[in-house]
């Protein structure tokens, strides 16, 4: 990085010890997972990193192998900061992995924070026929369930199956 003149990025690099251990200590790395840097960033919660890559333009919408982009990594791995660096810099919330949103994934992993910062983006998709609502409520998350009926979840809607 500093032969090619990348000063800050040299001096992140050396400076920031936290970054350099949190990469040391990340789990093993499959490069077949189509990863770019930004979802790596994502991946091992470097917001620093992650600000760095997206001020040299990279771009929060790029897919991994899976269909995974780096905002639905955040949210994988409770990565607040990320979250919130990705959706201030145009993550798309809608995107999907399998059908599932990023709502969608948040609810399911009862990171309301996370929801909340999702939801005063505008979203509130149903994914396959399932709300939001319905999988923080098939897996036990009350604070999850209250935040999205205070945020407007539709109580009546139903699924594939009828339930509401």
């Amino acid at each position: 990085a500093f032969e090619s003149g990348y000063i800050g990025t040299t001096q992140l690099i050396t400076e920031d010890t936290y970054t350099i251990k949190t990469v040391q200590e990340m789990d093993s790395i499959n490069v077949n997972l189509g990863f770019s840097p930004l979802h790596w960033a994502a991946w091992g919660n470097l917001p620093k990193i992650a600000l760095l890559l997206i001020n040299e333009n990279a771009d929060v919408n790029v897919h991994a192998r899976d269909g995974q982009t780096p905002l639905l990594v955040a949210i994988s791995k409770d990565s607040d900061d990320i979250v919130e660096i990705c959706l201030k810099n145009g993550a798309n919330i809608e995107c999907t992995k399998d059908g599932l949103t990023a709502l969608y994934k948040a609810a399911r992993n009862n990171f309301v924070q996370t929801a909340q910062m999702i939801i005063e983006r505008g979203a509130f998709a149903i994914d396959n026929g399932e709300s939001p609502l319905h999988i923080a409520t098939e897996t036990g998350h009350p604070e999850m369930v209250e935040l999205l009926i205070n945020m407007g979840a539709n109580i009546n809607h139903k699924n594939k199956e009828g339930w509401t």
